[in-house]
């Protein structure tokens, strides 16, 4: 079901992601109130390239901040199927900026092609991960079922391409198809080629969203998929629902209805 988009726009780049940063930390000390701890998601990208780095700077400034927040486990929506060493992969930058100056921050981080080299089987060791943090351990194969049914982030940071995927989630890929927790994408139109990632059935069941979108070569396909475009053409279009935030600077915004 199509709902109105909450769309958040700012002059430019710039400010676009200090807004994002102070927000995140409002965020985050909000849901510190309601849980015990946080599940979050981070997505690679100019997510983790641009975002990140400013959260960091903030909570260096003020780490007081932190004190009324409880742990945070960091979870990588998708991931390059590359080396620790690679400038491609997001677990490194999520490590520098995030977990290696703050302690609240726990990175579950996804197998390296040395030690599981088939993507597919790097998918089903992280999503056992997924499932041994969020459930108990159990006997029986309909109750691991359910239990995977149940589990979903708390709050995703996401990114949107110019072609309209988002996470490694490509438009007519057969990964948009795929159930359960995790995926591989072996032939991902933008190198690297292989990578693994969260399904669309676990992201859609993140209680919040937040798309961070900047740049013109974004505006027709941020449009498409904030007015509803068939996910198999924009698959970011099926995360608009409640409970998603759509950040974008001036330029990514310019082709929505309704934004001047």
């Amino acid at each position: 079901m199509f709902v109105d988009s909450d769309l958040r726009v700012y002059p430019n780049v710039n400010e676009l992601y200090a807004k994002v940063a102070k927000a995140f930390i409002q965020k985050i000390s909000e849901l510190s109130q309601q849980r015990s701890r946080i599940q979050l998601g981070v997505s690679g990208g100019s997510v983790a390239m641009k975002l990140l780095p400013k959260i960091a700077q903030l909570l260096e400034a003020h780490p007081e901040i932190m004190d009324a927040w409880v742990p945070i486990h960091v979870w990588l929506v998708d991931e390059r199927h590359v080396e620790l060493d690679s400038p491609e992969r997001t677990s490194s930058i999520v490590r520098r900026e995030l977990v290696d100056k703050f302690p609240i921050f726990t990175l579950h981080d996804a197998p390296v092609p040395s030690e599981v080299p088939d993507p597919f089987s790097a998918a089903a060791i992280y999503a056992q991960k997924l499932s041994d943090v969020f459930t108990p351990s159990q006997v029986g194969d309909d109750v691991v079922l359910l239990k995977a049914r149940t589990i979903c982030l708390d709050f995703a940071l996401l990114g949107l391409g110019p072609d309209g995927h988002f996470a490694s989630l490509f438009p007519s890929h057969e990964t948009l198809y795929e159930g359960g927790l995790m995926t591989a994408e072996t032939e991902s139109p933008k190198p690297p080629a292989q990578r693994i990632t969260m399904t669309l059935e676990l992201l859609r069941r993140t209680r919040v969203s937040w798309f961070i979108v900047s740049g013109a070569d974004k505006a027709v396909v941020l449009s498409h998929a904030v007015h509803g475009a068939d996910y198999r053409e924009v698959p970011a279009s099926v995360m608009n629902q409640v409970g998603t935030i759509w950040w974008c600077d001036a330029p990514a915004a310019s082709k929505v209805n309704g934004i001047v």
